[in-house]
């Protein structure tokens, strides 16, 4: 780096004078505005499962208890192998438990795969309705 490298109070400025004042910048403060409009990008949309319902706190409470209860089943395969000494490698029910655990995680971070919309299509005619029905 040179010596006005150094200087320089702006990334990308050679010299260490600030940008000259426009009419978008008056200050001359970084970066220098520019008239013309960026780039569009739009944020990557995840569907997390509090998308598909109306209070989505009730659905994050769920699945807490849902998480809960997997590791309960967990905790308690874990005691059950070390009482009777024996590993919990291999046990299935453990690895699908932990597989279960895992995949319910990677939904609520939004890394799982899921649709972005319900299928949300009016009954068709002839099929049974609700209890209040005509």
């Amino acid at each position: 780096m040179t010596q006005q490298e150094y200087d320089a109070k702006y990334p990308g400025q050679i010299s260490g004078l600030p940008p000259s004042p426009t009419i978008e910048n008056p200050g001359r403060v970084f970066p220098p505005s520019d008239p013309k409009r960026g780039p569009f990008v739009s944020p990557r949309r995840t569907a997390t499962p509090e998308q598909f319902v109306g209070n989505p706190f009730l659905m994050s409470s769920a699945l807490d208890k849902l998480d809960h209860a997997f590791g309960e089943v967990m905790l308690i395969l874990e005691q059950e192998a070390t009482t009777q000494g024996r590993a919990i490698a291999g046990n299935p029910l453990y690895d699908k438990m932990m597989s279960w655990r895992d995949e319910l995680e990677k939904m609520r971070l939004g890394e799982e795969e899921l649709p972005d919309t319900l299928d949300r299509t009016p009954p068709t005619e002839g099929q049974e309705g609700g209890m209040f029905t005509d």
